[in-house]
């Protein structure tokens, strides 16, 4: 089952100070609350969400344990982040295992993210490392 590895995640990056853990939560409050991090007065907000949990299910009324791709969900969130930040990074959980190209949903979002406001698009699964793109 997918909470207890979740909440045990969660107890452990709790233990070390300036970690913030994104993506995965104990509660509906803990998924709404804004992960920011001021540097040198500039204030960076960070989302992460997920295509899959590899197949484990999340658990009935308990969406709020993992932040699934979501378009409406993904540009209400980034909506809501920008008003108290500066610069924007998102996390994306996405992506054909081992293959050196975007998938285009991969390509889709990240020009979605892009016109949202998005600065910074992290993707991660491959396992392999596909092209940088700067966009402007």
């Amino acid at each position: 089952m997918i909470t207890p590895l979740f909440i045990n995640s969660l107890n452990t990056w709790d233990q070390f100070e300036n970690v913030i853990v994104n993506g995965i939560n104990r509660s509906e409050d803990e998924r709404n609350k804004p992960r920011i991090i001021t540097r040198e007065g500039i204030r960076i907000g960070f989302l992460a969400y997920g295509e899959h949990t590899n197949g484990i299910p999340i658990p009935a009324n308990k969406e709020y344990l993992f932040n699934q791709i979501d378009e409406e969900r993904i540009q209400y969130d980034v909506a809501q982040l920008q008003k108290e930040t500066d610069l924007m990074m998102v996390s994306m959980h996405w992506g054909t295992e081992d293959s050196f190209t975007p998938n285009t949903m991969q390509k889709e979002y990240a020009e979605k993210l892009c016109q949202w406001g998005v600065d910074v698009v992290i993707g991660t699964h491959p396992h392999v490392i596909q092209p940088v793109e700067m966009k402007e």
